[in-house]
């Protein structure tokens, strides 16, 4: 019987940066946030055992993106990203990935930055295409101390301009 090669995927895991755990951290009405967005934020706040992961990642299989183990496969469904996420799937079209891509207009308009700022930062990692932390994080700790003294800060839909701000 020949035996069976399989690939190598080298794999790094990566810290979450200090400056968006101190972002996170500001938030001061978490609920409201978890009411819209799901658990998000936990993402940030919880910690990773490296090893479990270095563990899991052993029998993670790419190509059918799920969990490969000698008897069966670990699939997660829906319902327990619903459940590990908190983000209602009822009643909602999913993700196809036929979605229109939003132009830098859109993009500038939706985060207050010139056309220019959207085309000069946008940059193309791992096949997706988006802004890097180190350029959201500082306009969004500038737009936080803006609203120190606003009065916004405590109100219930600031969370909703963080989300804009973060994701």
């Amino acid at each position: 019987m020949a035996s069976m090669r399989r690939n190598i995927i080298r794999i790094s895991f990566v810290q979450i940066p200090t400056q968006l755990k101190d972002l996170v951290s500001k938030v001061p009405d978490t609920s409201s946030f978890i009411r819209r967005h799901g658990h998000l934020l936990g993402l940030v706040t919880s910690k990773m055992d490296e090893q479990m992961m270095s563990v899991l990642c052993q029998f993670f299989d790419p190509l059918y993106h799920c969990f490969t183990f000698p008897d069966y496969q670990l699939v997660p469904t829906l319902e327990e990203f619903y459940d590990l996420l908190g983000i209602s799937i009822l009643e909602q079209m999913p993700f196809t990935g036929w979605e229109k891509a939003l132009r830098p207009e859109e993009i500038a308009s939706t985060l207050h930055l010139t056309k220019a700022e959207v085309m000069s930062n946008w940059d193309t990692r791992s096949g997706t295409r988006g802004f890097l932390a180190k350029f959201l994080v500082d306009p969004a700790n500038q737009f936080w101390d803006s609203l120190t003294f606003s009065g916004i800060r405590g109100h219930p839909g600031s969370s909703h301009l963080w989300f804009g701000v973060i994701s």
